[in-house]
């Protein structure tokens, strides 16, 4: 009986969405060959906020990945005169993954992404892709904390928010 099969289109979806979500998680974990790939350098939080004092090497978190952004200045340092448009809290040595998605550093300075929907975490995952992908920011380690443990090992929020992801890639393919 083929009518529980799901249609060949929608098996290609989920079959390339399947793909798409294990190399995401490839270059996110970097399970890169151990001989070619050196384990990522772990950030605690008071490197973080000491970094984040000095201000010469301005350095941003979002879910756990750690990226220097010092070339971006004008957006993520600190300046006399605090614009609305300034993205500093994304540079002040915590995670607040949160906030990429309102920018509200009232409101969601947080790494908490246990209730979001999937549109939500499509949107973070978009802004890891971004800085990912940056020319001149560049991923430089993790944050031990929320993302991932002592040894960079991802932790349950960590696969929680990319299952999220998944969801969120999932649907996304229905509807198209």
């Amino acid at each position: 009986d083929t009518s529980q099969m799901p249609s060949p289109s929608l098996a290609t979806a989920v079959l390339v969405t399947a793909i798409a979500v294990f190399w995401v998680y490839v270059a996110a974990v970097g399970l890169a060959s151990p001989a070619t790939s050196p384990r990522p350098r772990i950030f605690e939080d008071d490197e973080l906020r000491a970094a984040a004092e000095k201000q010469d090497t301005l350095l941003l978190v979002i879910v756990g990945r750690v990226f220097e952004v010092t070339s971006g200045r004008e957006f993520y340092g600190k300046t006399k005169e605090q614009s609305d448009d300034s993205y500093e809290g994304f540079a002040n040595g915590t995670d607040n993954t949160r906030a990429f998605l309102t920018a509200d550093f009232e409101k969601n300075a947080t790494d908490d992404l246990s209730d979001l929907q999937p549109g939500e975490c499509l949107g973070i995952d978009h802004w890891v892709s971004f800085y990912n992908n940056h020319k001149t920011y560049t991923f430089v380690g993790l944050h031990h904390g929320r993302f991932y443990d002592a040894t960079g090992t991802p932790t349950e929020a960590y696969t929680a928010f990319r299952a999220c992801v998944e969801d969120g890639m999932a649907t996304r393919a229905e509807m198209h």
